[in-house]
C-alpha cells in the first residue's frame, strides 16, 4: 500500500461519517442511475434509502420533470454547467415538497459521474408561490375596486344627467314661463281671471319639483354614504339595513346584539359596514338562502360582527367575482387591524365572522382561506 492509499484509508472513515450526518442531501448519479445517496438525500425523497440505490432515476422522477433532469445530466456530462433543478417530490403527508439538486461531473471508477448536494426549499418554494398567488390577488382586486369605482361614477354622473338634470331643467323652463307672467303684469297687459291661478299652480309645480330634486339627491348621497351610519350609528344602520333587505329580497332576516353599542371611530363604523353590505349582495346574488341572521357582539376592546345564511354554500371555486367579494371583506378587515373568516355556516350556507379591535385595542391578524 502506497502513501496515497494510507492517506485515504485514513480519511475514509471520517469523512464517511461527515456525509452521512449532512443535514443536505449527497448523491453520486452515473449512467442515469443512482450509485449513491445518504438518508438525508433520500428521506428528501421520500423513497427507501435501498430502493433508490443502483436504480434508474427514470423510477422516482416525475413524468413531467423526466426529460428535463435527463437533460441536464447529459449538460454537466459535458461539462457544461447549467443551474440547480428543483426536482418536485411527495412528502410523508401526501403534499408536495420541492428539493433543489446542485451537482459537479467528476471521475467515478473511471467514468463521468455526477456528484452534488440537494436542499430542501418546499418552504422557500411555498412562500414563493403564496407570494405569487397574493400579487395575483391583489391585481384583480384593484382592477376589481377600479371597475367597481369607474361603475359607481357612471351611476352617479346617470342619475345626475338623468334625474336632477331633468328637474333642474324643468323648473329652468317653469320660472322662465313665470318670469314672463310677472313681466306681462308688470307691464300693465291685462291678463285673464284664471292667469292667476295658473301662476299659483305654477308655483305648486315648481315646489315639487324642487323636493324630488332634493330627494333625489339625498338618494344619491345615501348611496356615497349612508347617512344612518352619523345619525344613528353602525347598530341601527344595520337594522335599518336588514328591513329593507327583506323587503326587497323576501329573505328572512334577523338581528342580535349582546349590549349598548360603545363609541367607534367613524373609519371602523364605515369599515364595517361596508364588509355586512359586501356580505348582504353577496347572500342576494349567490346564495339562493331564506333566512339570514346578523350578530353583532361588542366588549371593551373589540367587536364581532357574524353573518350567517342558510343558502348553498360557497362553490368550488367560487362563482366569477364572488371571490373578489371574499378577498376584498379580508383586506377590509386588515386594514381595521383585524380577521375575517369566510367559511362554511354550522348549518350550511355561507357563515361571514369579522373581529376588529376599538380604539386603542390590538387584534391579531389570521388569514383564513
Amino acid at each position: 500500500m502506497d502513501e496515497a492509499d494510507a492517506f485515504l484509508n485514513d480519511y475514509e472513515i471520517p469523512f464517511k461519517g461527515i456525509v452521512e450526518q449532512s443535514v443536505a442531501g449527497i448523491y453520486i448519479l452515473q449512467d442515469g442511475r443512482m450509485q449513491y445517496v445518504n438518508e438525508t438525500f433520500a428521506a428528501m425523497c421520500n423513497i427507501p434509502r435501498n430502493r433508490m440505490t443502483g436504480e434508474l432515476v427514470a423510477k422516482y422522477v416525475a413524468p413531467h420533470q423526466l426529460d428535463a433532469l435527463m437533460k441536464q445530466y447529459e449538460k454537466r456530462i459535458r461539462g457544461e454547467r447549467p443551474g440547480p433543478f428543483v426536482l418536485h417530490t411527495r412528502r410523508p403527508d401526501g403534499s408536495r415538497g420541492y428539493v433543489e439538486i446542485h451537482g459537479n461531473t467528476v471521475q467515478y471508477r473511471e467514468k463521468p459521474a455526477i456528484v452534488g448536494v440537494s436542499l430542501d426549499v418546499t418552504d422557500r418554494v411555498q412562500k414563493q408561490e403564496e407570494l405569487s398567488r397574493s400579487r395575483t390577488q391583489l391585481r384583480e382586486l384593484m382592477m376589481r375596486l377600479n371597475s367597481v369605482r369607474e361603475r359607481e361614477r357612471a351611476t352617479v354622473a346617470q342619475e345626475l344627467h338623468d334625474v336632477v338634470g331633468g328637474m333642474l331643467t324643468t323648473i329652468k323652463f317653469d320660472i322662465s314661463r313665470l318670469g314672463r307672467r310677472l313681466a306681462r303684469q308688470e307691464s300693465g297687459v291685462k291678463s285673464h281671471a284664471h292667469q292667476g291661478d295658473s301662476a299659483l299652480a305654477a308655483t305648486q309645480q315648481l315646489l315639487d319639483l324642487v323636493q324630488e330634486s332634493i330627494e333625489a339627491v339625498r338618494r344619491i348621497s345615501e348611496g356615497l354614504r349612508p347617512s344612518a351610519l352619523d345619525h344613528l350609528g353602525l347598530q341601527d344602520a344595520l337594522v335599518q339595513d336588514l328591513a329593507q333587505f327583506e323587503s326587497r329580497y323576501g329573505i328572512g332576516c334577523s338581528f342580535n346584539c349582546n349590549r349598548a353599542p360603545l363609541p367607534l371611530s367613524p373609519p371602523r363604523e364605515l369599515g364595517l359596514y361596508r364588509i355586512f353590505q359586501e356580505a348582504m349582495t353577496n347572500i342576494a346574488r349567490h346564495a339562493n338562502a331564506s333566512e339570514v341572521v346578523v350578530t353583532l357582539t361588542w366588549d371593551d376592546t373589540t367587536i364581532a360582527l357574524e353573518i350567517v345564511d342558510n343558502g348553498v354554500g360557497i362553490s368550488a371555486p367560487p362563482a366569477k367575482g364572488a371571490h373578489l367579494g371574499l378577498l376584498g371583506m379580508r383586506e377590509r378587515a386588515r386594514d381595521l387591524g383585524g380577521r375575517a373568516e369566510i367559511g362554511p355556516g354550522p348549518a350550511g350556507g355561507v357563515r361571514v365572522f369579522v373581529r376588529v379591535p376599538t380604539e386603542g385595542a390590538e387584534c391579531t391578524q389570521t388569514e383564513t382561506p
